[in-house]
C-alpha cells in the first residue's frame, strides 16, 4: 500500500493498493485535524476489495497449498491417522488434548538427533523430511495434509529423532505430546496399526531413495524423479502429464542428492530432447514412454509415496 502526495493545501493523495489507484483528498482544518475525503468511486473500489479479499483467503486455505491441492482437513479426528480409530465421541476432547500452530516457510520443527516429546498432524501446507551431512542435504520424503510425522518416537525407547524436519510451505500443525499418545494408543490400539502402515510406508521410500543414490547416475535419478513426481502430482493434459508442484530446482536437487547445477543441465537436456517442457516452475512431460525407457532397468518399487488408503477408515491391508 502506497501514498502518493502532491502540493499542498489541500493535499492530494492517491492510495495505492495492488492492482487498484485509489484517489482521495486530504486537508488541514482550523482545529488541527486532518480530514480524508474518499470519492464515490474510491470508496466503491475499497468496498470492492475488502470484499473480495475474504473469498481469496478461504479459496487459499482450501485450495492453495501449493501441493498439488491436497487440502485441509477441518478436524483432527478427520484426517487418515485418526479417522476410524476414534469414536465420534472423542472428537471435542482430542482437540483439546492437541496444540494447533502456524509454521513459517524454512522453519525446522526438529533436527536428527533431538529429543522426540511430540508428533505432528499436517492441517495445511507441505513439511520436508531430510538429513544433513557436512552441509549438504539430502531431501529423504514429504509430508502433506492429513499425513502424521514424528510418529516412531511416540512407541520407541530411543527416543531421538532419526532425521530432521522442516516447513516447505507454510503449514499449520497440530501437535500432541508424547503421554498423550501413549494414553490414547492404549485406549485405541488400532492407532498402533496406522504407525506400523506409516514406517512400512517410509522404509519403501528409503529403499527407492538407496537405490537413487547408490546405483543410478544424475540423468536416470532426475529422470526417476519426474516419473514419481508424476505418480503423486501429476495431472493428465493435452500435451502430456502436467506436475502441478512447484518446487525450485535447488528442492528437485536435494531430493536426488544431486546439485543444483546438476540438475538444471539434466532438465534442459530432457526439454532439448523433448521428454518435458519447461514453463518457469512448472513441468510437463511430454514423452512418458521415452521417460520410462530410460528408468525401466532403475527400480521395480512403487512411485506412490503415501498411500493413506491403506490405513484411512480403519482398514487394514
Amino acid at each position: 500500500m502506497i501514498l502518493l502526495f502532491s502540493s499542498f493545501p489541500p493535499l492530494q493523495i492517491e492510495l495505492y493498493i495492488p492492482f487498484f489507484r485509489v484517489p482521495c483528498r486530504m486537508s488541514m482544518h482550523p482545529d488541527n485535524v486532518i480530514h480524508v475525503t474518499f470519492s464515490f468511486q474510491s470508496v466503491g473500489i475499497i468496498i470492492v476489495i475488502y470484499s473480495i479479499y475474504p473469498l481469496y483467503l478461504l479459496y487459499y486455505f482450501y485450495h492453495s497449498d501449493g501441493a498439488g491441492g491436497a487440502g485441509m482437513y477441518e478436524e483432527l479426528i478427520d484426517t487418515p491417522f485418526f479417522q476410524g480409530s476414534l469414536p465420534e465421541k472423542e472428537r471435542d476432547r482430542l482437540e483439546g488434548l492437541a496444540r494447533k500452530r502456524t509454521y513459517l516457510k524454512g522453519q525446522a520443527l526438529y533436527f536428527e538427533g533431538d529429543p522426540g516429546d511430540r508428533m505432528y498432524i499436517v492441517q495445511q501446507g507441505v513439511l520436508k523430511i531430510f538429513r544433513e551431512h557436512h552441509g549438504q542435504q539430502i531431501v529423504l520424503g514429504h509430508q502433506f495434509p492429513g499425513q502424521a510425522i514424528g510418529e516412531l518416537e511416540m512407541f520407541h525407547y530411543e527416543k531421538r529423532r532419526t532425521a530432521g524436519v522442516a516447513v516447505l510451505e507454510e503449514a499449520v500443525l497440530w501437535s500432541i505430546d508424547r503421554p498423550v499418545m501413549q494414553r490414547l494408543a492404549s485406549l485405541y490400539p488400532d492407532l498402533l496399526y496406522k504407525t506400523i502402515y506409516i514406517l512400512s510406508e517410509r522404509l519403501t521410500q528409503a529403499d527407492r531413495k538407496l537405490e537413487y543414490l547408490a546405483f543410478l547416475d544424475v540423468k536416470v535419478r532426475a529422470a526417476n524423479l519426474l516419473l514419481d513426481l508424476a505418480a503423486n502430482k501429476g495431472r493428465a493434459v493435452k500435451k502430456g502429464v502436467q506436475i502441478d508442484w512447484k518446487i525450485t530446482q535447488q528442492h528437485a536437487a536435494d531430493m536426488i542428492g544431486a546439485s543444483r547445477e546438476s540438475m538444471a543441465r539434466c532438465l534442459q537436456d530432457m526439454q532439448k530432447e523433448a521428454m518435458i517442457q519447461l514453463q518457469g516452475r512448472t513441468i510437463l512431460i511430454t514423452d512418458m514412454p521415452a521417460l520410462e525407457q530410460m528408468t525401466a532397468a532403475a527400480s521395480t518399487l512403487p512411485r506412490d509415496w503415501h498411500l493413506t488408503d491403506a490405513y484411512s477408515n480403519g482398514n487394514k491391508r
